[in-house]
């Protein structure tokens, strides 16, 4: 039963008598009623009912009439877009089997004050899926003057918040919602919002949503009404990395990736970069590039074209903001792009300046990056003074607008851009901070490409990791090592230990991106040097005495990628055989001594040795050969001399299998 009276009249009232059972109730009521309030949410709590799975949770004002109504899966519940400093009523009963409900249990709480810079600023968390968010006069009053408070929404194992507001009156350039895309204020500013302008649907891609309101002491306004909802951690995380690359690459090989699109259709992305002992770059001949803008001076690739660009702070920057000098700025690099693949643009950037047509982005597809408008091209410029993304297709050097999408932004904040192109179907997709942005079709697609080209007007721009990858349509990929003009890694590896090559992966799915998986390899394509034998222990010797030991030195070969890990050796009858000795063992020293030999006399005999560096490559030296010679006859004896004949004798060599006479 509920009574209410008003301040005029009153009345006698009334009597009467009831009765009540002890029966249990086959659906027992909520007991132990709670609620904590804050300025704009309540959280409401209970005992929890046996047997019950669910709750219907209702409030509303005590002057209105109407309930809110909602279901908890739990005995608690976060009444949100509630009016500060306000009276509520809220109920709550069991939902049993069926359509069974239990009766009421009801209490009354009240909200607090909104916070405001004069009795302290405050800070409310909801962890809901899903609520409403109201300024604080809710949909019947204005917000109050002085307002300073931040509202974070943390839905937990969320991966997105999305808020999208059905009104927004704020006082313009005095009162201001500030939105982040993160849980603190220092998180990623997504926008700032004042007037009338509605801040329309947002979306926070960390999966958490920080707001901040401030009023001044001056006018005010009826606030805004808005509700939000988040995206549920996915039982299936999408996911792509490179597989263990190990050892030394010493040829063009296959990379393998393990890719995981759950349920959604994949477009998976893979770029190879190699190292010049300086920085970590890309072969623009195979179609990848990669510029972090590490140091104080740009790379030779880049040629300035027009604009004032440097490398400011570890970042591409374009310092000329007035017009019109600065109204069409250009440095280009070389890139081929042709119809092989799906190619993915990425950057960061900021636009500054004191401009008021303030715009910058990318160009890519060009054919000639020397023209105003870079001959035939696609661009995408994003504008601050009029908060749109823009996307523009050149033809003949004459650009047309293909597509505008309002998008907020804000100077003096970095974005990271996405932006896909497939040169068969014509298809670009684009994507600001990971989250959508807009698509369009070319019917008629450039399918060729020499360069890419960074644009600005009216601004000063900075741009940092302006990446190029190419998509991969399997769990494969292709990777190509050595001197060859497209060759995607050009580096050897500068020691033993240092990667001269990396391989990057990421991965599209559902529009939700994975985040890049990097891992560096080793590379050495070259055979170690070969070295100079000396027969015997130390200088080199032509003659051996020996019919069962033999000795070699040599100075050590040199590898300046993987250095020497073993040498071999052997002894053969001819320079590199092996035939009297096969390939041996000896570590890394550079001399030998070989007893149990079973040598001829008469013949020369070739030390090989065989040098092996750290990627298993080798390479063979030979002695000049060492003859093990046969002893002279001696005692030379004649007798039996007539005119005709002699007898010749002389004492045996030992080994000696015949000898030859000669007389004259």
């Amino acid at each position: 039963m509920e009574f209410r009276s008003d301040c005029a009249t009153n009345q006698a009232g009334w009597a009467a008598n009831y009765t009540s059972t002890t029966t249990p109730a086959t659906c027992p009521i909520p007991t132990t009623l709670a609620a904590t309030p804050t300025a704009l949410t309540a959280n409401l709590s209970w005992a929890a009912v046996s047997g019950v799975s669910a709750y219907e949770v209702s409030f509303k004002r005590t002057t209105a009439s109407t309930w809110s109504t909602y279901t908890a899966t739990t005995n608690s519940y976060v009444a949100t877009g509630l009016t500060a400093g306000a009276s509520y009523e809220w109920r709550v009963r069991s939902a049993c089997s069926g359509a069974t409900y239990s009766g009421y249990a009801g209490a009354a709480f009240i909200t607090t004050d909104a916070p405001t810079t004069q009795i302290g600023t405050g800070a409310i968390t909801v962890n809901q899926c899903e609520g409403v968010f109201k300024d604080s006069g809710g949909s019947s009053w204005n917000y109050n003057h002085y307002e300073d408070w931040t509202y974070t929404i943390a839905p937990t194992g969320s991966t997105g918040v999305t808020m999208v507001f059905s009104s927004f009156n704020i006082e313009a350039n005095y009162d201001y919602l500030r939105i982040y895309n993160g849980p603190t204020t220092a998180s990623p500013l997504i926008g700032t919002y004042t007037g009338t302008t509605s801040p329309g649907t947002v979306t926070a891609s960390s999966g958490v949503m920080t707001l901040r309101f401030t009023s001044d002491n001056a006018t005010y306004a009826a606030g805004w009404e808005a509700t939000w909802t988040c995206v549920a951690a996915p039982s299936c995380t999408i996911a792509s990395t490179v597989n263990a690359l190990s050892g030394f690459k010493t040829d063009d090989f296959t990379a393998n990736f393990t890719d995981n699109a759950c349920t959604g259709t994949a477009t998976r992305f893979y770029q190879v970069q190699d190292y010049n002992q300086t920085d970590w770059r890309c072969n623009a001949a195979a179609g990848f590039f990669n510029d972090s803008f590490i140091g104080t001076t740009l790379s030779t690739e880049w040629t300035s074209n027009s604009g004032t660009w440097s490398n400011s702070s570890n970042t591409l920057y374009q310092a000329d903001d007035a017009t019109p000098s600065g109204d069409n700025t250009n440095i280009y690099t070389p890139l081929t792009q042709a119809n092989n693949a799906t190619y993915l643009y990425t950057w960061s950037d900021m636009i500054s300046g004191t401009g008021t047509n303030r715009r910058a982005g990318l160009h890519w597809f060009c054919d000639d990056a020397t023209q105003s408008n870079r001959g035939n091209s696609y661009f995408i410029y994003y504008r601050v003074d009029n908060d749109k993304m823009q996307l523009y297709k050149v033809t003949a050097n004459v650009f047309t607008m293909v597509l505008e999408v309002a998008a907020t932004v804000d100077p003096n904040v970095w974005y990271t851009h996405k932006v896909l192109y497939n040169p068969t179907t014509g298809k670009v997709d684009i994507y600001r901070n990971n989250t959508f942005i807009g698509t369009w079709t070319d019917t008629a697609p450039l399918t060729s490409g020499n360069s890419i080209s960074v644009r600005s007007g009216n601004c000063k721009y900075n741009v940092d990791n302006l990446q190029v990858f190419k998509s991969r349509s399997t769990t494969t990929a292709p990777v190509s090592l050595g001197s060859a003009a497209a060759d995607m890694v050009r580096y050897q590896s500068p020691n033993a230990t240092t990667n001269s090559g990396q391989i990057s992966t990421l991965l599209l799915s559902n529009n939700t991106w994975t985040n890049t998986d990097t891992k560096g390899f080793l590379v050495d394509w070259t055979a170690p040097s070969t070295t100079t034998i000396n027969d015997g222990t130390a200088a080199d010797v032509d003659i051996t005495t020996s019919a069962n030991t033999l000795s070699a030195n040599w100075a050590a070969a040199t590898d300046a990628n993987s250095g020497i890990t073993t040498y071999e050796y052997s002894i053969g009858t001819t320079a590199g055989a092996t035939n009297t000795l096969s390939w041996t063992n000896n570590g890394t020293a550079t001399a030998f001594t070989q007893t149990g030999l079973v040598l001829s006399y008469g013949q020369t005999y070739y030390v090989n040795v065989r040098a092996t560096n750290g990627a298993g490559l080798t390479s063979i030296s030979s002695s000049d050969g060492i003859l093990l010679p046969c002893d002279m006859a001696s005692n030379l004896a004649v007798s039996s001399i007539t005119t005709t004949s002699a007898s010749v004798a002389w004492t045996a060599v030992s080994g000696a299998t015949s000898y030859t006479v000669r007389y004259r």
